[in-house]
């Protein structure tokens, strides 16, 4: 297969792709992913790397639309490649159906930072959306993160870190299930349940939906692992 698509890319960039029969699709490249949206249900995108003397160092097939983590996929041909270029075929024909993209991997933009963050409570997983704060900023940086978390008052699991995060802290009044906060500057806090409290926080996040959440947690310790959507384990 390698070899076929080496033979289709060469072709295709001596011709410059003149056979567009499709246009319609929506490609954009950043330094580690491929956004493709309207890709004909025959289509396969093509995603080649070539070096600094236009050699081909790597390549990979996607269907369909959506992101295509790329540089996941060819994490060590990456290295030693400066360009890469996007095409979009019909692999049954072996025709192009649009145009090619791409552009130097140095010259390409930064994939938009992930504020959605998945935790994993003893299995299960549930999604959060961290807040646009200087406190959720930095507890990004510790992730992925995998700790015991201890119980308190059967509403909430802490977990006391070792590193302090800067505070921005409120009464909310009332704790949300789900709500993920920072008590004083180095607590954290998992809340799966609601209730009042007249205590200080910094939110940092909050679980989209708690369903099955007091399962999850038990009646005791609770491991969790927190980590950025998108990114590496």
């Amino acid at each position: 297969m390698k070899k076929l698509l080496s033979i289709i890319l060469s072709i295709s960039l001596l011709s410059g792709i003149c056979l567009c029969a499709y246009a319609g699709e929506e490609i954009t490249i950043t330094n580690t992913e491929i956004k493709a949206e309207n890709i004909p249900a025959n289509g396969t995108i093509i995603a080649a790397l070539y070096d600094k003397n236009n050699v081909l160092t790597g390549v990979r097939t996607y269907k369909g639309s959506e992101e295509k983590k790329y540089a996941e996929d060819m994490s060590e041909e990456i290295k030693k490649s400066k360009t890469i270029k996007v095409f979009v075929w019909n692999m049954e024909t072996i025709e192009p159906l649009g145009r090619v993209y791409g552009d130097k991997l140095e010259n390409l933009p930064a994939a938009e930072d992930s504020n959605t963050m998945t935790l994993t409570i003893n299995g299960a997983d549930f999604t959060a959306e961290l807040e646009d704060n200087e406190t959720a900023a930095e507890f990004k940086e510790l992730l992925p993160m995998t700790i015991n978390m201890s119980e308190l008052n059967g509403n909430e699991k802490y977990y006391y870190m070792d590193s302090s995060l800067p505070t921005n802290s409120y009464r909310p009044g009332t704790i949300n299930a789900g709500d993920i906060m920072l008590y004083g500057n180095n607590c954290l806090v998992v809340f799966y349940k609601t209730f009042s409290s007249s205590y200080s926080y910094t939110k940092i996040g909050h679980i989209t939906d708690v369903t099955g959440i007091e399962n999850a947690v038990g009646i005791g310790n609770a491991e969790i692992t927190f980590k950025i959507d998108g990114t590496d384990d």
